[in-house]
């Protein structure tokens, strides 16, 4: 019998393909991430899944073992939990760190805690800046180290975090009355003369920095507020933070209908902001220090509208009638949005008040300025370099003494605004609840 008669073969069908090696894509991939994805990654997640199988199907076999391992699970964290706690806190105890000018240099961040105030630091719907705030930011720079600022809600907490050794200084105000025990306090004023600028200008004129007995900060951070330079610059910073201008009777009602006149254009900046990407408040605020919320108003140089741009800048973003409140808010949001561009290499921190100043005199009457402190030998893209320019030549040319009083203004307005804003969004939360 012949080897065909033995194993009959069947005909092969015209209706079935031949058939084909099935090839993975992962076996057509090559080079080193590939070999550790395939040979390496995939058998180990194969491994986990047939694992994981094996598990579930034993938990449904042998429940009342996986009920005894959650219970020992349980006992022993509730025993274990406590115990580190406990390791923990005694450590962080026994291993105070005593900061100081060394451990700066290591951690290249300056640690400051401090109380939200009208002196030290507003923090208010992603506007954060002030007058402490600012001029810890100087010595940071002046170290040549970040900032961090830390808010506390009291002195307390804050002179707590001090002695624990969470933070290198507190900035807070001391007065004779308010001595401190087991610390070194530096005031921010270093003669009378500063101290009676503070009082002008609504600050604090007792802050001081204060910093651990065992710290050698204290005479670094002394020395470089009692310098005769930095002295001159910090009166310019009170300036600038100057929170007296609507403690007048005069400004203050003029906000005060500013504000109830708001609402027929607030929907107009909020629509405008979304669009360009601002803070519609800003917006706003930009506007009432322009023309007080005027539609129709005209200045003797010949600019008009809320937003008071000038009939170049109008025909540039498109603004056909300045006198129309939609068309001048929209054209005004969208040049302060080609400031903002101009000027996106500035610090966060100190943008908005180039972008303001650029806003008031033109974009090219700052950058001039910021190339004349360059070649100084100044750091040109620092605000109080470029304010305390300013206030230097503001006799020789009047433009300055116009931005000066521009940008402050609308610092203050920014921060009036938003703080009635907060509050009414608080009494309505309260009303609410009730």
């Amino acid at each position: 019998m012949s080897d065909q008669d033995k194993h009959p073969t069947r005909p092969k069908s015209a209706y079935r393909t031949a058939p084909t090696r099935v090839v993975f894509r992962r076996d057509l991939e090559s080079g080193t991430w590939a070999f550790i994805k395939n040979r390496i990654l995939y058998p180990i997640k194969l491994q986990a899944v047939l694992a994981s199988r094996k598990l579930n199907r034993y938990r449904t076999t042998h429940p009342h073992y996986y009920y005894r391992a959650g219970i020992g699970v349980a006992v022993g964290a509730l025993v274990l939990i406590p115990l580190f706690g406990i390791v923990g806190q005694d450590n962080a105890v026994k291993a105070k760190v005593i900061r100081g000018i060394e451990t700066l240099t290591q951690t290249q961040v300056l640690s400051v805690a401090t109380v939200s105030g009208r002196s030290t630091v507003y923090d208010e719907d992603g506007l954060m800046h002030g007058f402490g705030y600012d001029v810890a930011r100087q010595y940071a720079s002046h170290l040549g180290i970040e900032l961090r600022m830390l808010s506390f809600d009291n002195r307390t907490q804050a002179l707590d975090a001090l002695q624990s050794g969470d933070v290198d200084l507190a900035l807070l105000s001391v007065t004779e009355a308010q001595k401190i025990t087991d610390a070194i306090v530096s005031p921010l004023a270093c003669s009378s003369e500063e101290m009676a600028i503070f009082r002008q200008a609504g600050i604090d004129e007792h802050l001081a920095f204060i910093s651990a007995t065992d710290s050698d900060i204290a005479s670094n951070v002394g020395k470089y507020l009692c310098d005769n330079e930095f002295q001159k610059d910090l009166t310019y910073l009170a300036k600038f933070h100057d929170d007296t201008l609507l403690d007048n009777a005069y400004n203050a009602k003029h906000f005060a209908d500013a504000i109830q006149k708001l609402p027929l254009y607030e929907y107009g900046f909020k629509v405008s902001a979304k669009e360009f990407d601002h803070d519609w408040q800003l917006l706003a605020m930009i506007g009432y220090q322009e023309s007080h919320l005027d539609a129709n108003a005209t200045s003797p140089t010949g600019v008009q509208g809320i937003m008071m741009l000038t009939q170049d800048t109008a025909r540039a973003m498109g603004v056909k009638d300045r006198n129309d409140a939609a068309q001048s808010i929209h054209g005004g949001a969208k040049y302060l949005s080609q400031l903002q561009e101009q000027f996106a290499h500035i610090p966060e921190v100190d943008r908005l008040w180039f972008v303001l100043a650029a806003y008031n005199m033109g974009p090219y009457a700052v950058k001039n300025i910021q190339e004349t402190l360059k070649n100084s030998g100044k750091d040109p893209n620092l605000w109080l370099n470029f304010y305390a320019y300013l206030h230097k030549h503001e006799q020789q040319t009047p433009r300055y003494r116009q931005c000066i009083t521009y940008v402050t203004n609308i610092r203050t307005y920014l921060e009036a605004i938003k703080q009635y804003n907060a509050n009414k969004e608080q009494n309505r939360e309260v009303i609410v609840k009730n």
